[in-house]
């Protein structure tokens, strides 16, 4: 059969829709020459002849960003320990180049780990690099300034450093007393309602583990959770002081350096293990 090359194809075209279609895969369709007139012919019917041959999938559009972010989640989770650590080579790499300075990172869990770098003498590592444990339990890591503050460096200063030691809740009334500088700072600059409340944010996850093992915690921080929502009427400091609320005067009273340790803290792990701020373990 003839074949007529000078019919032009159907100019029409479909209008966009939420929906996505995917095409059936069936044997029926020939796109032999012989068959070319019925398909000329199908050309100029109505777009409802298209509809039955196309199979149409809804998309739930928040489900599936919400598939991708616990992927990305598991991603990150798992990029931490995929490949393992191999903690003696920056060791190695230390002692090779010694004119190169080289700080350890990944694996470190306390401060004795700490120490054991920084006092270790078959090594040239200067420091090490500490992220979520300190998060988890900053408290275990108050101690650090006391590294550099020697004796022989600081004289009386590092005696004092010793003797002067804050409480826990010298620290939050601290913190607090910087929220509102913070803020106000900002608000000088004349910026938006939004930026305010994303600072809020910031500013209330950072002292958010403070009270890590100790009594009152867990109230602690569901109050600062729950307060997280009303950003935009409650100022930083008010949410910390309405949480601080919770927590028991002789867990105030706690010096920073006096911890329960890591390895004694139950942790009751959830359905998924998330590396964002304001968990109660960030992986």
């Amino acid at each position: 059969s003839d074949v007529n090359h000078n019919d032009s194809p159907s100019s029409s075209t479909k209008s966009s829709s939420q929906t996505l279609w995917v095409p059936e895969q069936s044997s029926n369709n020939n796109n032999s020459y012989g068959k070319s007139n019925k398909l000329n012919n199908a050309d100029n019917n109505d777009d409802s002849n298209a509809t039955d041959k196309h199979k149409r999938v809804k998309i739930d559009h928040k489900r599936e960003q919400e598939r991708a972010r616990k992927r990305a989640r598991e991603a990150t989770i798992k990029n931490r320990y995929v490949p393992p650590l191999r903690q003696n080579v920056v060791h190695m790499l230390a002692n090779e180049f010694p004119q190169i300075d080289f700080v350890a990172n990944g694996g470190i869990q306390t401060m004795a780990d700490v120490q054991g770098i920084v006092n270790n003498n078959r090594s040239n590592a200067i420091g090490a690099m500490v992220g979520r444990s300190a998060i988890n339990h900053p408290c275990s890591f108050a101690s650090a300034d006391t590294l550099w503050c020697s004796t022989s460096d600081y004289g009386e200063a590092s005696d004092q450093l010793q003797l002067n030691r804050p409480t826990r809740g010298e620290v939050l009334q601290k913190y607090i007393a910087y929220c509102d500088n913070e803020e106000e700072r900002l608000s000088s600059y004349g910026v938006s309602q939004e930026t305010i409340d994303n600072l809020r944010q910031r500013l209330v996850a950072v002292p958010f583990h403070l009270f890590m093992g100790e009594e009152g915690n867990d109230a602690y921080q569901r109050r600062v959770k729950k307060l997280m929502s009303k950003t935009v009427r409650i100022k930083a400091s008010s949410i910390l002081t309405g949480a601080a609320s919770f927590i028991p005067p002789e867990t105030l009273n706690k010096c920073v350096d006096d911890h329960v340790p890591w390895k004694d803290i139950p942790i009751y792990e959830g359905a998924y293990r998330r590396s964002s701020a304001m968990q109660k373990v960030v992986y």
